[in-house]
């Protein structure tokens, strides 16, 4: 038995299987790859190391204290490998270096390799169905040789989480060794820089010794940090959505037009009042409005924008919208009652969407129910400040036509 890369090779009535098992690379060799790692490139490293977190986790951490504009890193451009997504995928097959070594052993974070028990326990999130296109779309980049499917599903995934992106167009990217250790952030408190020759990290803001380093991965929605990073990220609802089904009540049917809406739509919610979340509540708003019509039904949900025309009709909205998200809560809950681990991980941001919007829904409902306009005002301010509440509630109750 021969360890490469956390794959083993074994014979078998003469031919070679290639087993990935990631898994099971010993901690303590993972932990002496690192070392390596650093050591190979101790010169160009500043004020910082690479810590392990966990057995399967690791990150760049302060070494001592680290001030604004501080060089972490500044690598010569002959240690960067640059290419497309698919020539760095065939290059790091053949790399066997103390970079190459010091690469995650697993990839079982990844969608694209979770069991078809896992996939299934997803029933109700629209991230089933991604998982088979995505890895349908990487294998379909598979076209040089005879390399197994799942080892060129392994290091491409190590590409397309690692790998430092060097264009706008997104064409190209360079893997940069020790840089591609850190973790992203929201907030992040370094930036880096690719020159002609240097790769150069630095501080973006005062970092304490032990405290770690983190990089942006750009903002991300779950769906986009699951699939492509193989992560769920954390305080994220602002910008994570989640894609339902919208089974339009027959009571607002008067003004819908089969000829271009069904009666069941699909929308996408996001965590803040944006995007999809605009659109599907313009379409109650139309349907709830008096001065609907089938004839101005609109085609499609695509980039609808429709104010709420009085308080009376936000309030119809807000009561139907509110019934409606409840409703698909509830059952996404059973449908998802098998997941566990990473994929109920990821399925519970999907339910955090929904009930953020059941829970500002309810207080909506509870501002414009007030008839006195005074009294309507004092109350949005008991609320923690959200977009919905601050960009649409406070502006009916602002209007002093809306109340008697």
């Amino acid at each position: 038995m021969v360890w490469v890369h956390g794959e083993y090779i074994r014979e078998k009535n003469k031919k070679m299987t290639i087993v990935v098992l990631g898994a099971y690379i010993y901690w303590f060799g993972n932990l002496k790859m690192v070392e390596a790692l650093q050591e190979r490139y101790r010169e160009h490293i500043f004020k910082s190391e690479i810590r392990h977190t966990s057995k399967t986790e690791r990150g760049v951490f302060a070494t001592e204290d680290i001030d604004v504009n501080d060089v972490i890193l500044k690598l010569p451009i002959e240690n960067v490998m640059q290419g497309s997504h698919v020539d760095l995928t065939y290059r790091l097959m053949k790399l066997d270096n103390d970079y190459s070594r010091s690469l995650p052993a697993t990839t079982t974070n990844f969608p694209v390799f979770w069991t078809d028990q896992e996939i299934a326990s997803l029933g109700g999130s629209a991230l089933q169905s991604m998982i088979p296109s995505r890895k349908a779309k990487l294998l379909a980049e598979n076209t040089r040789g005879k390399t197994p499917s799942s080892i060129f599903l392994y290091y491409r995934s190590l590409v397309g989480s690692r790998a430092f992106t060097v264009n706008k167009s997104g064409t190209r990217l360079a893997l940069v060794p020790y840089a591609d250790m850190l973790n992203h952030s929201i907030t992040p408190n370094t930036d880096w820089k690719l020159c002609d020759e240097w790769f150069v990290l630095k501080a973006t803001a005062k970092i304490p010794k032990n405290a770690e380093l983190y990089d942006s991965y750009g903002v991300k929605t779950n769906y986009e940090a699951c699939l492509f990073y193989g992560m769920v990220l954390k305080n994220n609802l602002q910008n994570d959505i989640t894609y339902e089904m919208f089974d339009i009540p027959t009571s607002l049917r008067q003004n819908l037009n089969y000829d271009r809406l069904q009666s069941t739509v699909e929308f996408e919610l996001c965590g803040s009042y944006s995007r999809g979340t605009t659109e599907i509540f313009s379409l109650v708003r139309f349907l709830t409005s008096e001065d609907g019509s089938p004839q101005r039904c609109p085609s499609s949900l695509h980039g609808l924008n429709i104010s709420p025309s009085t308080r009376e009709n936000e309030m119809r909205t807000v009561t139907e919208l509110m019934t409606a998200f409840q409703s698909i809560y509830d059952k996404k809950v059973v449908r998802l009652k098998d997941a566990t681990g990473k994929v109920a991980h990821f399925a519970g941001t999907e339910l955090s969407v929904l009930l953020h919007w059941v829970t500002v829904l309810k207080q909506a409902q509870e501002i414009l129910a007030i008839s006195k306009q005074k009294a309507a005002k004092k109350a949005i301010d008991k609320y923690e400040a959200n977009d919905y509440l601050n960009l649409v509630i406070r502006k009916l109750v602002n209007r002093a036509k809306n109340y008697k």
